[in-house]
């Protein structure tokens, strides 16, 4: 099974780092190709958050970010 991982801060003064890290440490196997990071506002829409679709793209096959 492919297992991708979506990883969002709000600032650029925060990392993604310590989610990935936490994603690996519940058992995981998510290659870093499969990491799909932004830093973008919790207040802004997931289908507005230009990362978060690209995921779902990917996982309908369309197209690959």
């Amino acid at each position: 099974m492919r297992t991708f991982a979506y990883c969002r801060v709000s600032t650029t003064e925060q990392t993604t780092q310590n989610q990935i890290i936490a994603i690996r440490q519940k058992g995981y196997d998510v290659s870093d190709s499969r990491v799909v990071s932004e830093t973008v506002s919790g207040s802004v829409e997931a289908m507005k958050r230009e990362q978060f679709k690209c995921l779902l793209i990917t996982k309908w096959k369309r197209v690959i970010c």
